[in-house]
């Protein structure tokens, strides 16, 4: 048992001692003997169960749906964004929007999918308009989760969580603040063994300069803490473009996947891999140079393709943005085709190049 004076996020008297009982040290002999086994993984290559993962993007990016995607996801047992889900018990908090607005929105994600939206593995809480400090919204959770055995809670959005009893002024950029609000989420996932998802927002300003860990509004707490922070930051040319980038804690590949918005869902969208961040500095240099060459072939009846027809292929809407794939993929050494812009039209050195 180790005694510890109280700090100033206890909210009992200066002076007085609570008692907690911490882990026993362990011989490194004993773990090598009997190595504990790895918590099973809920979203492959990304989120294991009894960990955290965020979620950040601009303003109105679609986090919300993106999430609700995910909730349908581990109810279901389906792919998010291509990565498989384990099927598991979710619970989907929901501060933001009103409750007939969100099922309206579990609704139309699910219909896209062709999926059901009601399913036994999922539950909501709509608690927008009720501003419950942590202090009372944590033993809530624990005992809700206990009661329902959730291996995954979906907290939408984590500001609303901003609010304490304990915690004189909370403030998102204050790193005392946030490990308070942590350290109540660890205690949540130790008593009922859960993964925990939140969906975090940008700063203000363009992001594409910053390092992905560094994109989330608030304190560096935000980009330390969690084991999987997923961010998406808005393409510079694609209106609705984005790409999903990963700081990933127990998994050794990153996710860094290009995403087309298409309401209600992010669609990938491997087209968009050689544009720039938007506020970033050049393009990215991954590209799928075979997409494009897919893209030509099945449009061209032997006399070239429209120049609109082949942005509207792509997702695009800037010429430049078409020319720049382009000088892509003959840097790539992928160009045997000679495809070029001329005028209005997309063609290609050699004739008729369908498949």
């Amino acid at each position: 048992m180790i005694e510890e004076t109280n700090s100033e996020f206890d909210g009992s008297e200066p002076g007085q001692k609570k008692v907690f009982t911490l882990p026993a040290i362990e011989s490194s002999l004993d773990l090598s003997a009997n190595p504990p086994e790895l918590r099973p993984v809920l979203i492959d290559g990304i989120l294991r169960k009894g960990h955290k993962m965020s979620l950040s993007a601009p303003s109105k990016a679609g986090k919300s749906f993106a999430l609700i995607n995910l909730a349908l996801s581990f109810a279901h047992g389906a792919e998010w964004l291509g990565f498989p889900c384990k099927p598991c018990r979710c619970l989907y908090v929901n501060f933001e929007i009103d409750r007939a607005s969100c099922w309206q929105r579990f609704e139309t994600v699910a219909q896209a999918r062709e999926i059901n939206a009601g399913h036994e593995n999922l539950k909501i809480w709509n608690l927008r308009g009720y501003n419950a400090p942590i202090e009372d919204l944590i033993p809530a959770l624990i005992l809700d989760i206990g009661a329902n055995q959730y291996e995954a809670v979906i907290i939408d959005p984590l500001y609303k969580m901003y609010q304490s009893t304990r915690v004189r002024t909370f403030d998102e950029n204050s790193a005392a603040s946030l490990s308070y609000l942590f350290c109540e989420f660890d205690r949540l996932i130790r008593e009922c063994d859960c993964a925990l998802i939140m969906a975090g927002h940008y700063s203000k300003g363009m992001q594409g300069a910053k390092s992905s860990i560094d994109r989330t509004s608030g304190s560096g707490v935000l980009g330390r803490d969690p084991d999987a922070i997923l961010s998406m930051t808005e393409l510079e040319a694609t209106e609705g473009g984005y790409r999903l980038e990963s700081v990933l804690r127990d998994f050794p590949s990153t996710v860094n996947l290009s995403l087309r918005w298409e309401y209600p869902l992010h669609i990938v969208d491997p087209m968009l891999d050689c544009e720039a961040l938007k506020g970033g500095a050049g393009r990215k240099q991954a590209f799928n140079g075979g997409a494009l060459l897919d893209a030509f072939q099945k449009l061209d009846t032997g006399a070239g393709v429209p120049v609109e027809k082949m942005l509207e292929a792509l997702g695009v809407k800037a010429v430049n943005t078409l020319k720049a794939r382009i000088a892509d993929l003959e840097a790539s050494g992928m160009n045997n085709i000679g495809l070029h812009v001329q005028g209005n039209k997309v063609l290609s050195t050699i004739k008729n190049c369908q498949k």
